[in-house]
């Protein structure tokens, strides 16, 4: 398993039209799946067992990881990551990313990403494949060359899950509770020891973020490479740094250490 993780502030789908995107099946509100949010869905109606999206970047970018996130096909289907010459995807098709089953661990999990070498191209297509009948739908993609560190995180490192809820307490002192969303993921990255050009690659992740303001989707374990993704390379978190501030210290002579950084995940859709 990978000890490095990776992250990516630009998403290459953000502001493209809908005349980008090209559904082999009706899709309800497909410009949900790339307005920066998770909290509202794509939605596709029909239930056959394959379903894929042919997008136009509009130029060729370069792109190493695909995010699938806030989806309901956990443990239910495959997910390929496919890019050619031509939007009719008759020229030069090539896998970038073998199909590989969405993961259910930890749960519940509705986020994935898809790790490859990167390669610069406009035309890309997902396919999602399962059996039985299921009513797909989709929060956000994300298309992003992403950037991996060198150091991983120390122990101490952690996570949360919280529930948003209503409580009082009746005059009869039985106290109530409505849910109303949950749960919402937060991961907490301590690192230490740190060269100066390892502190550096925090800092730039810390600025690209722009100290919480832009969104981030974090890549648990960082790969490059076609084969399917096993779910420990799947696992990711797309939200934002809660900090406004950080520091760093020189805790000897060229070792550095860096003030544990809070990630916490963008909001879903109300009861999820």
């Amino acid at each position: 398993m990978s000890l490095q993780h990776a992250y990516a502030v630009t998403n290459r789908l953000t502001g493209l039209a809908a005349g980008s995107f090209a559904w082999s099946a009706t899709a309800t509100n497909p410009l949900h799946a790339n307005d920066g949010k998770m909290d509202k869905l794509c939605t596709i109606a029909s239930t056959a067992t394959s379903v894929n999206v042919i997008i136009d970047l509009g130029a060729a970018y370069s792109i190493s990881a695909v995010a699938c996130l806030n989806h309901n096909l956990a443990g239910l289907a495959t997910l390929k990551v496919e890019h050619a010459t031509d939007l009719a995807f008759t020229t030069g098709v090539t896998e970038a990313k073998a199909a590989s089953t969405l993961g259910t661990s930890p749960a519940p999990l509705k986020d994935a990403v898809l790790q490859f070498a990167a390669v610069t191209k406009r035309y890309w297509r997902l396919t999602w494949t399962w059996t039985g009948s299921v009513a797909m739908s989709v929060g956000e993609l994300f298309f992003a060359e992403s950037t991996a560190l060198t150091r991983a995180e120390v122990y101490g490192h952690g996570g949360a899950r919280r529930y948003i809820n209503s409580k009082f307490d009746g005059y009869t002192g039985e106290q109530r509770g409505h849910y109303i969303a949950g749960p919402i993921a937060s991961r907490r990255l301590p690192f230490e020891a740190l060269t100066e050009s390892e502190r550096n690659e925090l800092w730039a992740m810390y600025h690209a973020a722009r100290g919480g303001a832009v969104s981030l989707l974090w890549c648990e374990q960082y790969e490059a490479v076609a084969t399917a993704a096993a779910a420990a390379y799947q696992a990711c978190l797309f939200g934002k740094l809660t900090e406004d501030e950080t520091s760093w210290t020189e805790d000897d002579f060229g070792v550095y250490g860096v003030s544990a950084l809070m990630l916490r995940s963008l909001a879903r859709e109300v009861g999820s």
